[in-house]
């Protein structure tokens, strides 16, 4: 799910347990502030500390996954989605917001140019991954995407993308 907390309060109404993946809890204080925020939600939180192209959960056994400016940050985008494609049942959703390359060859050259220094300032994101492909790739099918901006972002990182892709199986 990200950082972010706040995005998981609207999900939380519609669900009944919520897994929420970190990389890294332990010695990382904005994980375990998060950890603190998470064990007072009314609904039931298991904090899962694994990376995302490892994740420690049974096959099929999950309706929908959510990833919001994670793909992005993983070392291996692909084997992550393959890992989200596991823990999936056929036809669960994958929701994603996710910094993307741009479609605008100006900005995207920014991307690469910028792209090491980002990493080290944003907390690894790469933002100059063309992550809609990789999530075909992966064998989803994409259902609805909306390419966007993220607000208050210079330039180079705003592409994004908003979406929600199927595990079909064919």
């Amino acid at each position: 799910l990200g950082d972010d907390p706040e995005v998981a309060r609207w999900f939380l109404l519609q669900i009944a347990r919520l897994y929420w993946i970190e990389r890294q809890v332990r010695g990382d204080e904005p994980a375990r502030r998060l950890a603190r925020r998470l064990r007072e939600y009314s609904h039931p939180v298991e904090l899962v500390e694994a990376p995302a192209e490892r994740l420690p959960l049974p096959d099929g056994q999950f309706d929908t996954a959510v990833s919001t400016l994670v793909l992005c940050t993983v070392a291996d985008p692909l084997r992550a989605l393959h890992e989200i494609w596991r823990v999936l049942k056929p036809g669960g959703r994958l929701l994603f917001i996710e910094h993307v390359r741009s479609d605008h060859p100006g900005v995207a050259r920014w991307q690469d140019r910028l792209n090491r220094i980002n990493r080290v300032v944003a907390h690894g994101c790469n933002c100059n991954r063309s992550t809609l492909d990789t999530i075909r790739q992966a064998g989803f099918t994409v259902a609805r995407v909306e390419h966007t901006d993220l607000p208050k972002a210079p330039p180079f990182l705003r592409p994004l993308i908003v979406g929600c892709a199927t595990k079909t199986i064919t």
